[in-house]
């Protein structure tokens, strides 16, 4: 397939657009602002959690993988594309900041959630202390919630175009990061030598999709190995597995990279990977869908998620023990997934319930 072909597709590729995933791609080689990056690449961190490369499964032709094992699974799916992470690639070059001070990373907004995770930490927090709010929902609330305690929050804002650079700037600042869940931001921290601790014992709730499940492998031995890792507190073995998850120390010549990309594009057959398990409906009437939906994940949906679509069931409530799950295993005590019966408006009255919404 021809470059200027695929250009016209851009606009299809969210996934390359989350987070200025695209942008830094451009950036980092130099590219052209306009220049199309048909690629997948894993929203966070992919550690070995889902069932298969985390966000693989979208529109995208080619994958982004960032260490060879997750680049030998991509290939069963579709053509990948070696490279470091886009964190990785966001921070290369520019000089850090030592950092002072405790980063607590938050969960999604909410009073039960705050309230849960402030019990956690007061006892183990410095006078110089912030929070990491996610820019979610009435997060404003949450901001309230912590300034009122004495703890500053910050937030690293929506996910556009220059998150990356702002989440950055936000863990450089700090010395010490602290987390009751798996946060990918763990990961990027202890790539950049802050000292990061995984704490146990945190329950939250999340909106999530109701075939959360069917992604996410709770019983996933090389996400538990990771995992257990942080849990373990060495922070050299710690920044050892972070920088390998993220690739930040792959060899690689630039053009003969871009050179790479630009063969996997000439043999492309189409603009879009077409997830071969889902038999209906046809390919041609999911594209059709997606753009009437303006969900281009929607191109490798089953005929169930357009029917949940269309009664408002996709989502569910999560309420979970992360660590926990992932060093211990799930049980009834650590997790629980209850589905909206009648969709987003359903869930967003519960967490009104609570005092956010």
């Amino acid at each position: 397939m021809k470059l200027s072909v695929l250009n016209r597709y851009q606009r299809y590729y969210t996934k390359s657009a989350y987070l200025g995933t695209d942008a830094i791609f451009r950036n980092f080689f130099g590219l052209d602002p306009n220049h199309v990056v048909p690629l997948s690449v894993a929203h966070g961190v992919d550690f070995g959690h889902s069932f298969y490369p985390y966000d693989i499964k979208s529109p995208e032709p080619i994958h982004w993988s960032c260490n060879e094992e997750t680049h030998r699974e991509a290939l069963a799916y579709k053509p990948s594309l070696l490279l470091p992470h886009p964190w990785i690639m966001s921070v290369a070059k520019k000089e850090l900041p030592v950092g002072s001070g405790t980063l607590i990373v938050g969960p999604p907004p909410g009073p039960v959630n705050d309230e849960r995770l402030y019990r956690l930490v007061e006892k183990l927090l410095d006078g110089d202390c912030s929070i990491l709010v996610k820019a979610r929902g009435a997060y404003q609330a949450s901001f309230r919630f912590w300034e009122e305690r004495g703890i500053k929050p910050v937030t690293a804002g929506a996910p556009d175009g220059h998150f990356y650079a702002r989440l950055a700037q936000l863990l450089c600042q700090h010395r010490r990061i602290v987390s009751g869940t798996f946060s990918s931001a763990l990961i990027f921290a202890a790539s950049v030598e802050r000292q990061v601790e995984l704490l146990r014992g945190f329950v939250h709730r999340s909106l999530e999709a109701r075939a959360y499940e069917t992604e996410v492998n709770w019983a996933s031995s090389r996400a538990r190995g990771v995992v257990a890792t942080f849990a373990g507190g060495d922070q050299a073995a710690i920044r050892r597995v972070s920088r390998q998850l993220l690739g930040a120390d792959l060899e690689f010549d630039e053009s003969t990279k871009l050179a790479e990309l630009y063969r996997l594009i000439e043999k492309l057959k189409g603009p879009f990977w077409m997830d071969p398990d889902v038999a209906s409906p046809s390919p041609w009437i999911r594209r059709a869908l997606a753009a009437l939906f303006q969900k281009p994940g929607l191109t490798n949906a089953g005929i169930g998620a357009y029917i949940n679509r269309l009664r408002r069931r996709e989502l569910a409530i999560m309420t979970v023990d992360e660590v926990d799950v992932w060093l211990t295993g799930k049980t009834p005590s650590n997790f629980d997934l209850q589905p909206v019966v009648t969709g987003r408006q359903d869930a967003a009255a519960g967490f009104a319930a609570e005092g956010y919404a």
